[in-house]
């Protein structure tokens, strides 16, 4: 029973990641709608290869396709480290540059008034559904995701805009405030183990 309980909160916070990441995926598209043109979400796919970058940079490091690994799991902490990882920008830096962008220039809101948006006021996204809820030993439903974890945002100027990129950033994109992670000996410190391997641990003698 044990491992059946523990097999459904990790099936239900995994779920709850991947939508949370589809929430910032709308937010996203919502403001490269509402600034550029329509998202081509099925084109996005079609000239990727690997190994590839995450800015397009041959300066960066390598992300390839592969099965999950601890070298694999390293490559994602890069990507969403919460500052920079070694000097690699993460998606953190990708939307400050963004929101800079917005700052910075005179975008035309206006002219894009009329094209559809995912916006809170329809049923679009749901933080909570079947497929996160678990249950604990008295059978009593826990939902990983909080009434904060944040929504959907209409883009319709600059301080929407900001509002829906920095959305992105907190729920750990980047997460400026959060820890910095530094590579030694080839892995990630501090990455946190079950047995409570520290900082000051020899990464060398981590068991992985």
């Amino acid at each position: 029973m044990d491992v059946l309980l523990y097999a459904n909160k990790a099936a239900g916070i995994i779920m709850s990641v991947v939508i949370e990441e589809m929430l910032h995926l709308a937010l996203s598209s919502n403001v490269y709608q509402a600034s550029v043109g329509h998202p081509d979400l099925m084109g996005v796919g079609k000239a990727l290869t690997y190994p590839a970058t995450l800015f397009g940079d041959d300066n960066e490091f390598a992300i390839n396709r592969a099965p999950l690994s601890v070298d694999a799991l390293i490559d994602f902490l890069e990507i969403e480290s919460p500052n920079r990882f070694q000097d690699s920008p993460t998606i953190g830096d990708f939307y400050v540059n963004l929101m800079n962008y917005v700052n910075e220039n005179n975008i035309d809101w206006n002219s894009r008034k009329s094209f559809p948006q995912l916006i809170p006021t329809q049923p679009y996204y749901s933080q909570n559904s079947i497929n996160t809820v678990y249950y604990d030993k008295e059978h009593k439903p826990q939902f990983p995701n909080a009434d904060d974890s944040g929504g959907l945002i209409e883009v319709k100027d600059n301080e929407t805009a900001n509002a829906a990129m920095q959305e992105i950033i907190d729920q750990g994109e980047g997460h400026s405030p959060g820890e910095k992670l530094k590579i030694v000996k080839g892995r990630p410190i501090p990455l946190p183990f079950k047995d409570g391997v520290g900082l000051d641990h020899d990464v060398s003698k981590i068991p992985l």
